[in-house]
């Protein structure tokens, strides 16, 4: 055996480094109630005194629990194999979610357990500050310290409305010390919970609309949001889809909003938004695992987002025995689609978009697209900035034609042409700071080619569903420069 020497990390440190995984006080909270659900319970209970200092949080539920040694084995880091075979309800993976979602919010927690359907609790304690001092060492708790943590509960419990008199719980949880809120006022704390409440009903909606679990956050039961309500007639389908991952199935389906969604969701939390939540912000795939919501709000680089397809959504559903396909982490904050699914979906995603599009230009049409300033992003090929060196002319990179073409090459091809873009833009702004005065070139006509060059824009912007009078408007905003160019581009429609 050769040499070696045993490095030890310190508790302290590598608690502190593994907890921040990107937490915030709703996805810690949503990745203990995946173990309560993974344990089998049908309510869970999250109390918080906003008042009490330092603040404290408690959460119960009544699922299997825990004996003694079983609660042991779940405070380890990590508690699970990745190697073994899981159940297919399990919502867990690392083995890790318990112990880093409550170092990232808490100082000290407890965990008090019993198996259901037993008389005994016995609990157990991680403490950053004891940590320091004795190494890897778990508090084992008194009976005394158990009956309290019990006793607590109760006390507080009975502050709050929407209470259970048959809830019986067999797991309890309770940070102490949220070092994150210490110096939150009472608004910011209620802001807090209203997040942890709007998240909690969109991450675990479909749980919540079966009524397969309750989730009460101090007086209120939180009822589900659902982001794909199929029950509307209005709401275009796209055929589901079924791509074979190697070991199972995995579902996906397209949707596109009504129009008439736009207005409803500007005036605050509706069908189709949650409280909080725009459009655009809600755009994307929507990865489901094992029905439990863990990706929504982007596309997956599969393309950019835009106002243009806020009203479409693909959602997609996963079992737990495709997490290393997807590249999970352990706060479920980031995954990456497969490169296989990727080919199987680029048929779903484009009808969606497409439709989408479709349907945004329908309602949003005229002077509410095409306006002097704020065009989409995909309409205007010259933006005006600011920078540190005052106003500046940027060629943008999401303009059609040149994102069409972005995505059409290789890197190195790619590389050359953003080079070709910066050099563009340098000559753009040298001509334009000379002459800042803006005035238009009267001429009495233009070549043939020029005209050709507009034809071209015009036949393009059309066939790609603008309507005749949006292009004219876009067309004498962006290119004409003479009287003769503005009378030839009216002529035309």
């Amino acid at each position: 055996m050769p040499d070696h020497v045993e490095l030890i990390p310190s508790p302290a440190l590598f608690i502190k480094s593994i907890a921040e995984q990107g937490y915030t006080l709703s996805t810690a909270l949503a990745d203990l109630i995946d173990n309560s659900i993974t344990a089998g319970a049908t309510r869970v209970e999250i109390l918080f005194n906003k008042k009490s200092l330092p603040h404290q949080l408690l959460i119960a539920d009544n699922g299997g629990g825990m004996a003694s040694d079983q609660l042991v084995a779940n405070m380890r880091f990590p508690s699970n194999d990745l190697e073994l075979e899981r159940e297919g309800d399990d919502l867990g993976r690392f083995g890790l979610g318990l112990k880093t979602a409550s170092f990232s919010q808490a100082k000290k927690f407890a965990v008090i357990s019993r198996m259901k359907g037993t008389e005994k609790f016995s609990g157990r304690t991680w403490d950053l500050d004891y940590l320091k001092d004795n190494g890897w060492a778990l508090i084992i708790n008194t009976d005394d310290e158990v009956q309290g943590f019990i006793d607590q509960y109760f006390s507080d419990n009975k502050n709050y409305h929407n209470l259970d008199p048959s809830f019986s719980p067999n797991t309890l949880i309770t940070w102490s010390n949220l070092f994150k809120l210490r110096k939150a006022n009472e608004q910011e704390l209620e802001d807090e919970l209203n997040e942890v409440r709007n998240h909690l009903s969109l991450i675990f909606h479909r749980y919540l609309d079966s009524r397969k679990l309750i989730i009460r956050l101090n007086n209120e039961i939180i009822s589900g949001f659902n982001p794909f309500p199929l029950n509307q007639s209005d709401i275009q389908k796209v055929n589901e889809k079924h791509w074979w991952s190697g070991t199972d199935y995995i579902d996906f389906q397209g949707i596109i909003l009504p129009k008439k969604a736009i207005e409803e969701s500007k005036r605050g939390s509706s069908i189709w938004t949650p409280p909080g939540k725009s459009l655009f912000d809600m755009e994307g795939l929507f990865v489901y695992r094992n029905d439990r919501l863990i990706h929504y709000g982007s596309w997956l680089r599969t393309r950019k987002k835009s106002n243009l397809l806020r009203l479409g959504r693909v959602r997609i559903d996963i079992k737990n025995d495709t997490d290393a396909l997807f590249q999970l982490n352990v706060a479920k904050s980031f995954l990456k689609l497969p490169f296989e699914l990727k080919k199987a979906m680029v048929e779903m995603i484009g009808v969606v978009e497409a439709q989408s599009i479709k349907e945004y230009k329908e309602k949003v049409t005229g002077e509410m697209v095409l306006k002097n300033i704020g065009y989409p992003s995909d309409l205007q090929l010259i933006n005006k900035v600011i920078t540190g060196a005052g106003p500046k002319l940027r060629i943008n990179e999401s303009f059609l034609l040149v994102r069409q073409l972005l995505e059409s090459i290789g890197a190195a091809d790619k590389n050359k042409l953003l080079i070709l873009l910066q050099l563009i833009e340098g000559k753009l702004n040298e001509v334009w700071e000379a002459d800042s005065s803006g005035s238009v070139v009267e001429e009495n006509d233009f070549s043939q080619e020029e005209k050709e060059k507009i034809l071209n824009l015009r036949h393009y912007y059309i066939d790609g569903g603008l309507s005749k009078q949006e292009v004219e408007k876009w067309l004498l905003d962006n290119i004409s420069q003479s009287a003769a160019q503005q009378a030839y581009i009216k002529s035309l429609t």
